[in-house]
């Protein structure tokens, strides 16, 4: 039931090769674009220019700019909840504590490939309601209620500390914004944010943050 949840698989616009080749290559570009510049920082001529493509076929496949906006978001926040579903379905026949090390682990770690989504996400909150709430609806609020559940599962057996919910959903999710600070913590202390070395003490640390020792 968890993972039924939690996976998302949205319907495809068009059947042909050619043209889920094209749609792929404009969803990229879009969601490098929107999470860099947020939405109202990007045009379809920019998506267009970063996926050399015509203008045209953005409008042709996504209909407008709104359109391809919800299809980029389909694209990352639909990986990153297809990708959780099937760490949880590989860690299901391990013992309990390092379950819930290793799904910490993999959610810490994610954010390092996404430096932007922290940043991307309270911009969006500011100044787009409308979008933020689509997003909420559409993918954070079955990411939050199965993480809930994974939480609570593992604060009931004395595993994870026993601290609000929420507050954990949080800490775990936005510790992302680290890796969004990357030069100015390279100018503070010389350490590279997305060296192998700090990605792995990062995780660590949420580990050490949500486990009980």
């Amino acid at each position: 039931m968890l993972l039924q949840r939690l996976r998302f698989a949205p319907e495809p616009q068009f059947r042909q090769e050619r043209a889920k080749r094209s749609q792929e290559q404009i969803v990229t570009a879009a969601l490098q674009a929107f999470m860099e510049n947020s939405y109202d920082g990007v045009s379809t001529h920019d998506i267009a220019q970063r996926a050399k493509v015509t203008q045209g076929l953005i409008t042709y496949h996504f209909k407008s700019k709104e359109g391809v906006w919800q299809a980029s978001m389909d694209k990352f926040f639909g990986d990153f909840r297809n990708e959780l579903a099937n760490r949880i379905s590989e860690l299901n026949d391990i013992d309990d504590p390092l379950f819930y090390k290793l799904v910490i682990r993999h959610i810490a770690r994610w954010p390092s490939q996404h430096p932007f989504m922290t940043q991307f996400m309270a911009e969006t909150g500011r100044h787009h309601r409308d979008r933020i709430a689509w997003i909420v609806e559409r993918h954070i609020r079955p990411v939050y209620q199965v993480l809930g559940e994974i939480l609570n599962a593992g604060k009931s057996q004395g595993i994870i500390k026993d601290l609000p919910t929420l507050n954990l959903h949080y800490l775990l999710m936005t510790a992302s914004s680290v890796f969004s600070l990357r030069e100015e913590i390279l100018l503070l202390s010389d350490i590279d944010v997305q060296s192998a070395e700090f990605i792995d003490e990062h995780t660590e640390t949420m580990v050490k943050l949500f486990i009980e020792t």
